[in-house]
C-alpha cells in the first residue's frame, strides 16, 4: 500500500463536510444584514455598525418614516408627529395609506403642512445623529394632538360611507393605539418632569378621552377582526392617568414612570416597535430572541437533560437569563452535549415497619424522614429517621391509637403534627427526650432512639373557636403536661366522654355536621404557615366541613373558617369564581362585612381532603370532596404580637373571601404545592399538583386558573396515591398502585424514569422490626413519595410492602 493510498484526497475530504454557508441563499441577506447592523448597534459598537451600511449599499434598519418617528419622540418633539406621518407608518399588516380612498385623504392634509414652509424646514432639519432629550414643547404639542383628534374623525367618518375592508380597519385601530400611547406619554412628562398638573388634566379630558372614545367607536365585530386578541386596553390607561391626578400611589407611579426621561421615551417605542412591521424596525433583541430559541432547540433533543446550575424559570422553562446563576452559553458550538443523562438508584432500603407504609415527609431542614405506618398492633406508629446518621431510628412517636393519614413538620423542622382517622391531633417536639429502646442495628455510629409522647393535643368541635384565660396565654411548649383552661376541649375530656357510653362515632360522608353535636370533627390534612408573621401556627383540615387555625404559641384553636369565609357577591367577583382571574386583594374586599360571610347559592363550607398554605402564607388551597379546588385569601389574618387578647380581638373582625376556584370535575386523591430551595423561583409559587383517580396528575396555576400540564403511565383507581415536585421542583414523583414509582419532566410532561419500588412481597420477617408478628397480606401499591428539599438528589418513597425506599438521582 502506497502512502498516498491511506491518506484521503482533498476532494473526497471536502465532499464528507458540509459546508454550512452553502444554506445561506436561504435567508434574505438584506434581513440577515439588517439584524447584523441592529445587533452591532444595541452592543455599542457604533462605528462598526456605520461601516457595515456602508459596504451592504446604505441597508437601512428603519425605513425614513419610521426613522422620523423615532427621532420625535427620543428628542420630545412630539409637535412633530401628526395624523399624516402615523398614516405611513410600516404596520404589521400594511400601511393605512394602502388604500387608495385613505392615501387620498391623507394627501389632503399633507398638502396644509406643505404650506407651512417654516414649519417643514425646522421638521426636516433635525438630524438623527443631533438628537438630543429635551423637554416638550407643551402648547405646539397641545394644538398638534388636538389637530391630530380631529383628522382621525374625519377618516372614521370616511370607514363608515366607504364601507372599508376589516383590514384597513384594523390599520386604523392600530394608528389609534399609537397615538394613545404618544398621548399618554406626553401627559406623564407633564406630571413628572414638567409638574404641570393644570395642562396634563387638560390633555387628559380634552382629548386622550376623547381618542379612547374614538377607539371604541370602531365596531370590533367585524367579520376579520380578532378583537379576542385585543390587548390593548384604553380604559385601563385612562384609569392611571385619572388616579396620578387623584390619589397617586407607590404602585401607580412605579408602573408608569421608571425615574428617567430617557428611559420612559425608550420604553414607548418599545412599545411601539410591536405595532411596526419587522422589515421596517428590527425588533428589539431579535439576535439574542434566536439564540435563546437555539440553545432551547438544543436542549429539547434530549429529554433528560438536567444541570444542577441551571435552574427553570416559572412555568415555561423559557428565559435562561433568569436563572439564578447566569450560565454563559457557547455560542461557537453545540451545546447539548454538555448535559449529562440522569438515572435514578435506591440507595437504601428502611424495614422497621410491619404495615403499609401510608405517609412520608422529610423536614425543611432535610434531617429528618417522618413515616406513618397502617400497624393496628401497637400505637407507636410514627418513626423519625436520621437522615445524616445512615437513616437510623432516631425517636419513635407514640400515643396514637387510629391509623394516621397526615404529617406535617414545622418550618424549623422541630415540631411534628399527626393527623389520625379519628378527631385527636397530635404534637410532638421531636427532640424530646422519652423511654430508650432499641432498635438501631449494631453499629459503630449506634443510634439510641427513644420513644417520646405528643406535647401537646387537641380536637376541634364543629363551628366552634375557643378562647384561653390570660393566665393561661403564657403556657410554654416545653414539656407534655400543661394547665388547660376550662373552656378548652382537650382529649381527655373526649375520652372521658367516650367511657361515659356516648363514643365517638365517624359520621357518614352523606350526613351534614350538626353545630349542636357534641362530636368533634375528624382530622385529615393540616399544614403549617411558613413566614415568621404566622411563627407557631398551623392549620388543619376536616371532612366534616371545617378548617381551624390552632396556635402553638397560646395552645389553643384560634379561628375557624366555616363560620368566618365568603363568596364575594359583586359581579365583578362572582365572574372569578368562574373562572376569570383570581383576586389579588385591594380595594374590592373592603366593603364584604360579617353579615356577608355566607355562602351565596345555598352553599355550605366543603368537606375538606387535603389543605396546603401557599410559601408566601397569603392562600389557603382547599381540596374539596366535590371535585373543586378553592382558594382563600387569608393575606389579612392578623400577625403573632405579644398580646394574645388583641390578636383575638382582630380574629373576631376577620372575614376569608375566596379568592379563586378550579373546577377539576374529577375525583381527587391529595394536592402538592413546591418546595422552596437553593434556586427557587418565586414564580412557582402559583403551581398546584393534583393527583386524580382517574390515573392522571395534573398541574394547574391556581392564581391564574390555568390546566398547565398533564402526567400519564401511573396507575390511581382505589386508594390515595401521593405525588411531590423534585429536584428543585423541576421533576414530579408519584406512587402508583402497581407498586412503581413513575417521574416525569414538569415541563414537557414526558416520562423520565419508572422504577420497580414496592413490587415485590414483603419477607415473613424484617430485620429490626419490633412488631413483626403481623401475619396481614400486603398489597403492592407505592402509597407516596417525598423528596428531601435539602439535598435535590435524594427522595423516598413507602408502600404496602411496609418498606421505604431511599433513592438517589445520579447523572451517568
Amino acid at each position: 500500500m502506497t502512502a498516498s493510498a491511506s491518506v484521503p484526497n482533498e476532494r473526497s475530504f471536502s465532499n464528507d463536510v458540509t459546508d454550512p454557508m452553502q444554506n445561506i441563499n436561504m435567508f434574505d441577506k438584506v434581513q440577515l444584514t439588517k439584524l447584523l447592523i441592529h445587533t452591532l448597534r444595541e452592543l455599542g459598537y457604533d462605528e462598526s455598525a456605520i461601516k457595515l451600511q456602508e459596504e451592504s449599499g446604505g441597508i437601512q434598519v428603519e425605513s425614513s418614516i419610521v426613522q422620523n418617528l423615532l427621532k420625535w419622540i427620543r428628542a420630545g418633539s412630539y409637535h412633530y408627529i401628526s395624523f399624516v406621518e402615523l398614516a405611513q407608518l410600516p404596520l404589521q399588516n400594511g400601511r393605512l395609506t394602502d388604500d387608495q380612498r385613505m392615501a387620498e385623504l391623507v394627501a389632503h392634509y399633507q398638502s396644509f403642512e406643505s404650506n407651512d414652509a417654516g414649519y417643514s424646514e425646522a421638521k426636516n432639519s433635525m438630524k438623527i445623529e443631533n438628537v438630543i432629550t429635551t423637554p416638550i414643547n407643551t402648547s405646539r404639542t397641545i394644538d398638534r394632538m388636538s389637530t391630530n383628534l380631529e383628522q382621525f374623525n374625519d377618516a372614521i367618518a370616511q370607514i363608515q360611507t366607504l364601507n372599508l375592508s376589516s383590514i384597513n380597519i384594523e390599520r386604523i385601530r392600530a394608528v389609534l393605539e399609537i397615538s394613545i400611547l404618544i398621548c399618554r406619554q406626553v401627559f406623564l412628562e407633564l406630571i413628572f418632569e414638567n409638574k404641570d398638573f393644570h395642562t396634563a388634566l387638560i390633555l387628559l379630558r380634552g382629548t386622550i378621552r376623547r381618542y379612547t372614545e374614538v377607539w371604541d367607536s370602531i365596531d370590533p365585530k367585524i367579520e376579520g377582526l380578532q378583537d379576542e386578541q385585543q390587548t390593548f386596553a384604553p380604559e385601563i390607561i385612562l384609569k392611571d392617568m385619572s388616579s396620578l391626578i387623584t390619589c397617586p400611589n407607590e404602585s401607580i407611579i412605579t408602573g408608569l414612570w421608571p425615574n428617567s426621561l430617557t428611559k420612559s421615551r425608550e420604553n414607548l417605542i418599545q412599545t411601539i416597535s410591536n405595532y411596526i412591521n419587522p422589515n421596517d424596525l428590527v425588533p428589539k433583541g431579535r439576535l439574542l430572541t434566536l439564540l435563546r430559541q437555539a440553545v432551547k432547540y438544543q436542549r429539547s433533543k434530549d429529554v433528560f437533560n438536567f444541570s444542577d446550575q441551571e435552574v427553570s424559570n416559572g412555568i415555561e422553562m423559557e428565559d435562561i437569563s433568569a436563572s439564578k446563576e447566569l450560565n454563559k452559553y457557547n455560542l461557537l458550538q453545540d451545546n447539548t452535549s454538555n448535559f449529562q443523562k440522569i438515572a435514578f438508584e435506591n440507595e437504601k432500603t428502611l424495614t422497621q415497619h410491619s404495615d403499609e407504609v401510608w405517609y412520608l415527609q422529610f423536614s425543611p431542614d432535610g434531617r429528618y424522614l417522618a413515616s406513618v405506618s397502617a400497624d393496628a398492633t401497637t400505637d407507636r406508629k410514627i418513626y423519625i429517621y436520621d437522615v445524616q446518621n445512615d437513616f437510623q431510628v432516631y425517636k419513635i412517636l407514640s400515643g396514637n391509637s387510629q391509623c394516621i393519614l397526615y404529617l406535617s413538620f414545622s418550618p424549623d423542622s422541630k415540631l411534628l403534627v399527626s393527623c389520625p382517622f379519628n378527631a385527636i391531633v397530635n404534637i410532638y417536639s421531636i427532640h424530646a427526650e422519652g423511654e430508650p429502646i432499641d432498635i438501631n442495628p449494631e453499629s459503630d455510629n449506634k443510634i439510641v432512639a427513644e420513644v417520646i409522647k405528643p406535647i401537646d393535643s387537641f380536637y376541634v368541635l364543629p363551628g366552634k373557636e375557643f378562647k384561653r384565660n390570660r393566665s393561661d396565654s403564657n403556657n410554654s411548649m416545653d414539656g407534655a403536661s400543661r394547665d388547660v383552661p376550662s373552656n378548652q376541649n382537650r382529649p381527655q375530656d373526649l375520652m372521658a366522654t367516650m367511657e361515659s357510653g356516648s363514643p365517638l362515632e365517624p359520621r357518614s360522608r352523606s350526613d351534614s355536621p350538626s353545630r349542636h353535636s357534641i362530636n368533634p370533627v375528624r382530622i385529615w390534612c393540616c399544614d403549617w404557615f411558613h413566614t415568621e408573621r404566622h411563627s407557631g401556627k398551623f392549620v388543619v383540615g376536616s371532612p366534616d366541613r371545617e378548617v381551624a387555625i390552632y396556635d402553638t404559641n397560646s395552645s389553643s384553636v384560634v379561628f375557624c373558617f366555616s363560620q368566618n369565609t365568603v363568596i364575594p357577591s359583586s359581579i365583578a367577583l362572582q365572574q372569578n369564581i368562574l373562572g376569570s382571574s383570581p383576586i389579588s386583594g385591594g380595594n374590592a374586599l373592603n366593603n364584604i362585612t360579617r353579615r356577608d360571610s355566607t355562602f351565596s347559592n345555598n352553599e355550605i363550607f366543603p368537606r375538606v381532603h387535603d389543605i396546603k398554605i401557599s410559601n408566601d402564607d397569603n392562600s389557603l388551597i382547599l381540596m374539596t370532596h366535590q371535585g373543586k379546588i378553592d382558594v382563600y385569601d387569608i393575606s389579612r389574618l392578623p400577625s403573632n404580637n405579644d398580646n394574645y387578647f388583641d390578636i383575638m380581638a382582630e380574629y373576631e373582625k376577620t372575614i376569608i373571601p375566596l379568592a379563586s376556584r378550579l373546577n377539576v370535575e374529577k375525583n381527587m386523591t391529595c394536592i402538592s404545592i413546591p418546595k422552596p430551595g437553593s434556586f427557587y423561583d418565586p414564580a412557582l409559587d402559583s403551581l398546584l399538583l393534583v393527583n386524580l383517580q382517574s390515573s392522571e396528575i395534573q398541574l394547574w396555576n391556581y392564581r391564574e386558573n390555568i390546566l398547565i400540564q398533564k402526567y400519564f403511565g401511573q396507575k390511581q383507581e382505589q386508594f390515595i396515591i401521593r405525588s411531590c415536585f423534585g429536584f428543585e421542583n423541576k421533576l414530579v414523583a408519584s406512587g402508583s398502585e402497581d407498586g412503581k414509582v413513575y417521574i416525569w419532566d414538569r415541563v414537557r410532561g414526558n416520562i423520565l424514569g419508572v422504577l420497580k419500588a414496592h413490587v415485590n412481597d414483603k419477607p415473613a420477617q424484617s430485620n429490626g422490626n419490633i412488631n413483626s408478628n403481623n401475619n396481614k397480606k400486603n398489597g403492592k401499591n407505592c402509597n407516596t413519595v417525598v423528596w428531601n428539599p435539602a439535598d435535590h438528589n435524594m427522595f423516598a418513597s413507602g408502600g404496602d410492602d411496609g418498606f421505604i425506599k431511599v433513592w438517589k438521582l445520579v447523572k451517568d
